[in-house]
């Protein structure tokens, strides 16, 4: 189970949440994931572990960080399907 709440703000948990936003507010990384579409759950983690290969700023506590293996990649990558 992840460590933080089980849905959050409308995604599946804490950590899809966290990836999403880091990936919709930079306009750069965001016209980035359009451009790479379309989108796998493999890919989408691909990609986001690529661009953060230490985790998102909200996921470095301590310098070491479990959060990507509670990403929903399913919801990620739907999330930048959608046109």
């Amino acid at each position: 189970m992840s460590p933080k709440a089980e849905t959050y703000n409308g995604w599946a948990n804490w950590e899809t949440w966290n990836v999403a936003l880091w990936l919709n507010n930079d306009e750069q990384t965001y016209r980035k994931m359009r451009s790479l579409r379309p989108f796998t759950p493999q890919k989408a983690k691909i990609v986001v572990r690529h661009l953060f290969p230490s985790g998102t700023p909200d996921m470095r506590p301590g310098g070491r960080f479990p959060y990507y293996q509670f990403v929903d990649w399913q919801e990620i990558a739907a999330d930048f399907n959608e046109e």
